[in-house]
């Protein structure tokens, strides 16, 4: 009951956070950015992501909000899960094109004996 709910509220404020996206997306300079984090660089503060077919190296600003079920996190559990199994997150750039706040995400669960991974929007990888 609580996970059902709980998913519910994940969908819900991914949703709310990807719409202030679009919204700041319309914004010269701004937009939002969905991909999988290859690697994290902690020191520089950037992190390698696959997205759409391309990979891109993104500098996180020094007070990038981290985000993980909307609590804050730490850069370094944006770490690949194993060689395969990534975080995905939605990305927001600001006009200096350095990411001001992050959404992270790791979904599994078991189905049929076999684990389901699921992006931030809730659709199976």
């Amino acid at each position: 009951m609580i996970l059902k709910y709980g998913r519910f509220l994940v969908i819900f404020l991914a949703a709310a956070l990807l719409f202030s996206g679009v919204l700041q997306a319309q914004s010269p300079g701004f937009y939002a950015l969905h991909g999988e984090i290859k690697q994290v660089f902690l020191e520089q503060r950037k992190v390698l992501i696959s997205t759409a077919g391309k990979k891109l190296i993104l500098v996180l600003e020094p007070d990038c909000e981290i985000l993980r079920d909307g609590k804050p996190t730490s850069l370094q559990s944006l770490r690949p899960i194993t060689a395969t199994d990534f975080q995905d997150a939605l990305f927001w750039l600001n006009r200096r094109g350095l990411v001001s706040c992050l959404w992270v995400n790791y979904r599994v669960s078991e189905e049929n004996g076999t684990l389901q991974a699921y992006n931030i929007f809730g659709e199976a990888k």
